[in-house]
């Protein structure tokens, strides 16, 4: 048992709950950015329309990444059109579990 009678499957389930949260959160952000009208689509249509959107070059930077996801899910498809995505991340793991082509270690900045 975990803290406060909670048990595995449980915490489980939460964390999958704020996965899902977190990238309806940053797929709005990008819609918006993108000023998208998203009010009365699905979730596969915003994705669509983010992809289409997005069908020129681009460079999306996604900072403090804290868990792996599959970008498909945030309408950032692989098109092979010279597109890039940074993703920086205090956990190596979640790089390498996002299916990135290299690793740049970046220092703490001195105060």
């Amino acid at each position: 048992m975990l803290k406060d009678g909670m048990d595995k499957e449980k915490l489980r389930e939460l964390k999958l709950k704020a996965l899902e949260l977190a990238k309806e959160k940053l797929k709005k952000e990008i819609a918006g950015r993108l000023r998208l009208k998203t009010e009365c689509m699905t979730k596969n249509d915003i994705n669509s329309r983010i992809s289409e959107e997005l069908n020129d070059k681009y460079l999306l930077v996604l900072n403090d990444v804290w868990c792996i996801f599959e970008l498909d899910d945030i309408g950032i498809c692989s098109n092979n059109k010279g597109n890039n995505v940074i993703l920086a991340s205090r956990n190596q793991d979640i790089c390498w579990g996002m299916d990135i082509d290299a690793i740049e270690e970046v220092k703490s900045l001195q105060k």
